[in-house]
């Protein structure tokens, strides 16, 4: 399998002109970066036998900011996924598969989750030891530790899984990295249908399998149990079936309430329960008939109730959960023959924010220096995914870029400048938010 993945060594670029401070602060970084919010550039091997196909799903690991998880595009019956160290990414850390098209992952504390085309989830313990064959050192890759395909529950989804969110009420782990905290899953598919699930270990696994679990492979130490479901309702405005769903999200600490971008001119508030929030919607038109679609999520990791939304008229919004209506529109962030593909905020420094378009467009903004204007503007050929490690336990944080019809992934190590803050910041950012809201 090791043959899959391109085992080229890497090595470190050396500049001949004197690097700045923020690259001398590029530790373990392969190269210098030439996007300007880039301190260094790491690149991560693609498949080597087919280094011209795309790249379904990544993410970072929640807990460990180093480490990136990714699944190509499916080929034939199986897709392939790896995970990687940003520090050391000659070789993976670890090999999976399974048999579905992988379309989105998330990962929290040893678990990786992957939504599929098929309206499956599969559940990866990266825990488990690594096997390898017999006749070789090579490792073979691992199979989903559990799967709801094939598996009879109350509600199930019937279309494509958008998005699998971990709700984690603490975060309190033993020598294993293991939670002994409740520990549950949203999972969203595009027809707008939300399955909240309990993720469970076992107290022992059964190398023979189990019949009472079907979706558990055998060995297997932790399953996933449907807990409730909701569905988004349909605007009166809408033709009959026509309502999609882009993104879900939920506030930092407050696993209760889940956000859903839709295409009825609103993101969808909604309780982990089944009941509609307060407000219910979070509309971004006053016109009742307008069919926007909202594309992303996101929220500060400083102001819980502070919501960044981007739709697929090019255009970005900042919302207070307590308010129907923005209280900051960016109408021409792009482009309005745009879509706005995702938007994040930086972890570390939390006024700062990046969104990237369907055009390759990646922008960024600082609050604290620019309300309206973006402090950057980069553009890549071909841009596919734009992601920001999202932990804040440290100053050093990632971007990760990839293209359309190419396996390798660009890891960029953000400037200190995006992810650091003086001790002044809080107070500061929570005054220029006040200032905004009073002037709505």
């Amino acid at each position: 399998m090791l043959a899959l993945l391109d085992d080229q060594q890497t090595t470190s670029t050396k500049s001949n002109s004197k690097r700045s401070k923020d690259n001398d602060e590029q530790d373990g970084m392969q190269r210098e970066s030439d996007l300007n919010f880039s301190s260094g550039l790491t690149i991560l091997p693609g498949l080597s036998f087919k280094s011209d196909i795309s790249i379904a799903a990544v993410c970072f690991c929640q807990d460990k900011p180093e480490q990136v998880a990714v699944f190509y595009e499916q080929i034939y019956t199986t897709s392939y996924g790896a995970i990687y160290n940003v520090r050391n990414p000659d070789k993976p850390l670890k090999l999976l598969n399974c048999e579905a098209s992988v379309r989105c992952c998330s990962s929290s504390m040893v678990y990786l989750f992957a939504g599929c085309h098929d309206g499956s989830i599969v559940l990866f313990d990266t825990s488990e030891p690594t096997k390898y064959k017999t006749d070789s050192q090579e490792p073979i890759p691992s199979s989903p530790t559990f799967s709801t395909a094939n598996i009879q529950f109350n509600e199930r989804h019937y279309s494509e899984v958008i998005r699998v969110l971990p709700l984690q009420t603490t975060n309190v782990t033993n020598n294993n990295d293991r939670s002994s905290s409740s520990f549950s899953l949203a999972s969203l598919d595009k027809n707008g249908l939300i399955i909240i699930w309990s993720v469970i270990e076992l107290t022992q696994s059964d190398e023979a399998g189990s019949i009472a679990d079907l979706g558990l492979k055998p060995g297997g130490r932790v399953r996933m149990i449907q807990t409730s479901s909701m569905q988004i309702k349909q605007s009166i405005y809408m033709a009959k079936d026509s309502i999609q769903a882009f993104d879900l999200s939920c506030p930092i600490n407050d696993v209760d309430n889940l956000y859903v971008a839709s295409n009825a001119n609103a993101v969808y508030h909604m309780t982990r329960y089944g009941e509609m929030g307060s407000p219910s919607k979070l509309r971004v038109s006053t016109d009742l008939e307008a069919q926007i679609e909202v594309t992303c999520l996101s929220f500060n990791p400083m102001v819980n109730k502070l919501l960044l939304v981007g739709t697929g008229h090019g255009q970005l919004h900042l919302y207070t959960t307590g308010r129907d209506e923005p209280i900051l529109t960016w109408s021409q962030a792009f482009r309005s023959s745009a879509i706005v593909r995702s938007c994040n905020w930086s972890t570390g420094r939390a006024s700062i924010f990046f969104a990237h378009d369907s055009q390759g467009h990646i922008k960024y903004w600082d609050l604290t220096k620019d309300l309206y204007q973006p402090l950057g503007n980069v553009k890549i050929e071909n841009l596919s995914h734009f992601i920001l490690s999202i932990s804040s336990q440290a100053e050093t944080a990632f971007a990760l870029v990839t293209k359309q019809n190419s396996s390798q992934i660009e890891i960029h190590q953000l400037k200190r400048t995006f992810t650091t803050h003086s001790d002044s910041f809080n107070d500061n950012f929570k005054t220029i938010l006040k200032d905004i809201m009073t002037n709505t």
